[in-house]
């Protein structure tokens, strides 16, 4: 098991469960990295103290294609951060949600590459 321990602020980008949306978290990061699991055999997992609500919590993606990027401080804002449900803009699992993310974080990570804690987007 691979671990690296930290304490500092951090912005965790990652995905739902519906309707596939990226999302950024912000909280201090205690620790993260990878372990192996029936469905994956390097699942990224990050546990981070709550910005909103000061809990610990813990996040492991164990899909075959994880989506967990970690960066310093207060990353850049992603499309579609909060949705109604009503008024989608893509279906449930469609690749736009993560494709307009991916732009936004993309181009910010060329500003800023310093700022990557840790990328587990394509671990595989």
């Amino acid at each position: 098991m691979k671990r690296q321990e930290h304490r500092e602020r951090v912005t965790i980008f990652t995905t739902t469960a519906w309707p596939g949306n990226v999302f950024a978290i912000r909280g201090k990061l205690i620790a993260h990295g990878t372990v192996p699991t029936s469905d994956n055999p390097k699942t990224p997992y990050a546990i981070y103290q709550s910005e909103r609500d000061n809990k610990r919590r813990t996040i492991q993606k164990k899909e075959m294609r994880p989506y967990l990027l970690i960066v310093r401080g207060i990353g850049p804002a992603v499309p579609h951060q909060l949705v109604d449900a009503t008024r989608l803009p893509y279906a449930p699992d469609e690749k736009g949600w993560k494709r307009e993310a991916d732009e936004v974080i993309e181009a910010w990570i060329t500003e800023h590459p310093d700022q990557v804690i840790a990328d587990y987007r394509s671990i595989l």
